[in-house]
């Protein structure tokens, strides 16, 4: 078997973190920096909010979905976001709430919100609890498209966000739009009856992948990767799957980790090499939306073989997997932060 290498990360030393730390809760990224405060309550370490997920909550027997996060070992456990509407059934199904992501500094949180970008800045209190701030629409399309994936830009230069979203047609479109606002730019549509979802930025900002769904149809499940300004550099596809997406790049080099569901119903995490085109290796673990450490050597993802569904851990291009908790309503996956 082919070995996919990664490229080295560059460790960001905590005195750097401390000398650019911007805390404007008002700025569109939000605070630079997720730190824990010297001083906190409860005799207990505070939290370092690492992982971003949709959770939920019961009020007055209504299910509501949340915005949450927690630390990389599942603890801290907190609600920053609950959505206004409720939805039916006694699980939560991510009917409101999808695609939370992080900024590429950890300062803030988007996601989707039916056919709206909402987004707010978290920080951690003086009792060492992570508090939301600044809760703010970024983009709405008015309900012409049901939008379906999001991605935060990978550096703080380049401002962006890129979502997908689809319409009767049946047609798909990939988007970026200002992270401050605005109008939305097309970098890709697709016609042939393909659904765009999971945009990822490459580490650079210069490429966007995103999978097309095409369910049960054998060879064309593929993975476009475009320029920014939406040129078509590459497209691999998956002739033994019936099924891709959720895909993350990883935060340094040219591999890509994705869910990938095969002709038979199981679904594992898959990588492929943008590039070279090699793959996809699997990853020999059952699960879906794969994400990856600020220093690629561990993938969190959803192991969804039994209920409930359980946040795992494991190394990457490694074959043992240990969970990291149960409690979370996973069923819209876990992001982790970059750094």
């Amino acid at each position: 078997m082919k070995t996919l290498l990664l490229a080295a990360t560059t460790v960001v030393v905590a005195a750097s973190l401390l000398s650019s730390c911007k805390t404007d809760p008002s700025s569109a990224n939000g605070p630079q920096a997720i730190l824990p405060l010297n001083s906190h309550g409860g005799g207990s370490a505070p939290a370092h909010p690492q992982l971003v997920y949709v959770g939920g909550k019961t009020i007055s027997h209504n299910q509501y979905e949340t915005i949450a996060v927690m630390d990389s070992d599942g603890s801290h456990q907190t609600t920053l976001y609950t959505a206004p509407a409720s939805i039916s059934g006694t699980t939560y199904a991510c009917a409101n709430l999808k695609a939370a992501c992080w900024s590429p500094s950890g300062g803030s949180i988007a996601w989707l919100e039916a056919d709206t970008i909402k987004a707010l800045d978290v920080t951690v209190n003086s009792s060492g609890v992570p508090v939301a701030s600044n809760i703010r629409v970024i983009y709405t399309n008015g309900g012409s498209e049901t939008m379906n994936g999001l991605a935060w830009c990978s550096g703080t230069s380049t401002s962006a966000l890129a979502f997908t979203a689809y319409h009767a047609g049946p047609t798909s479109e990939l988007y970026t739009v200002p992270q401050s606002g605005g109008s939305a730019t097309t970098i890709a549509s697709e016609t042939s009856g393909g659904v765009f979802s999971s945009p990822t930025w490459s580490p650079d900002d210069s490429k966007i992948g995103t999978m097309q769904i095409i369910a049960g149809t054998s060879g064309e499940c593929k993975l476009w990767v475009l320029s920014a300004s939406g040129s078509l550099l590459e497209t691999d596809t998956f002739s033994t799957l019936a099924q891709t997406k959720n895909c993350e790049w990883a935060r340094s080099g040219n591999t890509i980790a994705f869910g990938g569901q095969e002709t038979g119903g199981a679904q594992h995490v898959y990588y492929i090499d943008y590039g070279s085109g090699t793959g996809p290796y699997t990853q020999s673990v059952t699960g879906d939306m794969p994400s990856w450490n600020p220093t690629n050597a561990t993938i969190m993802f959803t192991n969804i073989s039994a209920s409930p569904w359980s946040l795992q851990k494991i190394t990457a291009f490694g074959s043992s997997a240990s969970t990291i908790t149960t409690t979370p309503a996973l069923n819209a996956g876990c992001r982790w932060r970059r750094q």
